[in-house]
């Protein structure tokens, strides 16, 4: 409709003011009027929308004991006692657990913190140095991110010696753990032994103690060319501290069970991520649809004001209303537009608010996913 239509509509459907009239009517003539004209304005909250992050674990990864936080600690227990001596097509067992060992931490993502502990490199395997060997198991890398020449660096030295302190080593890996709770880390154990304990340690006990505690440690143990009866004792361990045992005759065996592990770290890595940047451009999203918003209200703030100027300007220039009348009129309509600019102020700046709100709370529900699962399992 042109503006001259618009002029002639108004004088068909409401009277001429010629004379003054009480507030009461021009208040009606004036809700009449605008109810003509006035522009609808788009909620801007229509633009907040839920966000979702497709949930870890279901398809992803099927075993909710590798639900991980946001912090992953590995701490690898290498068995260096006499027997890993042994080879296997004429390579030692250790040689190929070293190997296999820095395959799996040269992968890890850098987010992950490693460790080394290792047992049986004291003493020997005679009754005379049992008690030493025993008694000596020692965290020769301390966690950090893994780095594989610092890593080679003290395990390249070990020789196959001593005895087997698998329970005093995890009575110390809680030590090692005691920078990282269980509240906001996962703190994963990968055992790496050729035999069952050997030094009247309980190592059973002290795994269910170590996923028991405020660490809340998952105990995994590989087993390495272990016989039958030997496998059925760390099959044990692994359950009692909530993890899986793996039983590996041969070099390929054991650097595929700890790629497994590895592997699920770099999984959650990548989910992690994914998720993360699929709840960012869903945000982009709505602050980019904020700013259009922002604008739309500003050509519809420019377009009332120009019909409600023209056209009550004209009326009034005709002697259609009166000067009392327009001024009125005129009052009524900077009233709402003043109003309008400041809704539209209070509601872009709280809406810019509540999508930054939104953004936070979808990256605490990530790691709220973790400790859900997590605590189910305790």
């Amino acid at each position: 409709m042109e503006e001259e239509e618009k002029v002639a509509y108004i004088k068909e459907v409401l009277p001429a003011i010629e004379e003054d009239k009480e507030e009461a009517y021009l208040d009606r003539w004036w809700r009449s009027f605008h109810y003509l004209f006035a522009e609808e304005y788009p909620d801007p909250r229509s633009i907040l929308i839920e966000l979702n992050y497709t949930h870890f674990g279901n398809d992803a990864l099927e075993d909710e004991r590798f639900h991980f936080k946001d912090q992953i600690n590995v701490l690898l227990v290498l068995d260096v006692s006499g027997s890993m001596a042994n080879e296997i097509d004429g390579k030692s067992m250790l040689q190929m657990a070293k190997d296999s060992i820095y395959n799996f931490t040269s992968d890890l993502p850098d987010e992950a913190n490693i460790g080394v502990r290792v047992y049986g490199h004291e003493g020997d395997s005679t009754e005379q140095t049992k008690e030493e060997s025993c008694r000596a198991t020692d965290l020769l890398y301390d966690f950090q991110q893994a780095n594989i020449n610092d890593i080679q660096d003290v395990i390249d030295p070990l020789k196959p010696k001593g005895w087997t302190p698998i329970g005093r080593s995890l009575e110390q890996a809680k030590e090692d753990f005691s920078a990282f709770p269980g509240e906001n880390n996962t703190n994963l154990v990968y055992i790496v032994s050729d035999g069952i304990e050997t030094c009247e340690g309980d190592p059973v006990t002290a795994a269910k103690e170590l996923a028991d505690s405020n660490i809340k440690s998952i105990v995994n143990v590989i087993g390495f060319n272990v016989g039958i009866e030997g496998q059925s004792h760390l099959r044990e361990i692994a359950e009692a501290g909530g993890g899986i045992y793996t039983n590996a005759g041969n070099e390929d065996e054991l650097r595929e069970a700890l790629d497994r592990g590895e592997a699920l770290i770099q999984q959650w890595k990548e989910w992690k991520e994914g998720e993360i940047r699929n709840i960012s451009e869903q945000i982009k999203e709505q602050e980019s649809q904020a700013i259009r918003s922002r604008g739309e209200w500003l050509d519809i703030v420019a377009d009332e004001n120009y019909n409600h100027n023209f056209i009550l300007r004209a009326l009034h220039s005709e002697g259609y209303i009166n000067r009392k009348a327009y001024e009125y009129m005129m009052s009524r309509y900077y009233e709402r537009r003043d109003l309008y600019k400041e809704i539209r102020e209070n509601e872009f700046e709280s809406l810019e608010e509540e999508i930054e709100k939104n953004y936070t709370t979808q990256l605490e529900k990530i790691e709220e996913e973790y400790e859900k699962i997590m605590e189910e399992k305790n």
